[in-house]
């Protein structure tokens, strides 16, 4: 879906979406990288300890997630420096990806010391997390995505808006 927003940044010379695009697609593809190809191998046992498992697992992710939000805090003063294009501006949409990434850090570290308190002390009293991990991370890049989605939706209103101005 993120390069779906790429081309169409591209499409339209947006570099506001062209740059949060590169971001997201860039730490996606990073992340496949990592535990797509295999990189970190759970199957072949060189993770006996649950415990370096979960803090690999997690932790990982947590980084990309702690990254991610930094990067979208600073996103403007990047695009800034990248590009010196007259159009790049701060977006509603940052301050709302960048919250979502928050979001995500927030799951991972929870359930980093899910895994933690499981695996060191045998304490099933945290599982909430556990149990429901994918709907939690889904849930931060559905507002990811949705960010996308009305970003372009704003990006049309104003080309719209310019053309009947004129």
């Amino acid at each position: 879906m993120t390069a779906v927003f790429l081309i169409y940044g591209v499409s339209r010379k947006e570099p506001n979406i062209i740059h949060i695009s590169v971001i997201l697609l860039t730490l996606n593809i990073l992340e496949y990288i990592i535990y797509g190809t295999q990189i970190i191998d759970w199957s072949n046992g060189s993770f006996e300890s649950n415990v370096v498992r979960g803090v690999l697992l997690y932790g990982v992710q947590l980084i990309i997630a702690l990254t991610s939000f930094g990067l979208f805090i600073f996103r403007v003063s990047i695009s800034r420096a990248i590009s010196d294009s007259k159009k790049i501006r701060p977006l509603e949409q940052d301050s709302f990806i960048t919250w979502s990434f928050l979001y995500l850090c927030i799951i991972y570290i929870l359930a980093l010391v899910e895994s933690l308190s499981y695996n060191l002390l045998n304490s099933t009293l945290f599982s909430f997390i556990y149990s429901n991990y994918e709907p939690l991370v889904y849930i931060g890049w559905s507002l990811i995505s949705a960010s996308l989605i009305t970003t372009a939706i704003c990006h049309e209103k104003d080309l719209k808006k310019q053309v009947s101005d004129t």
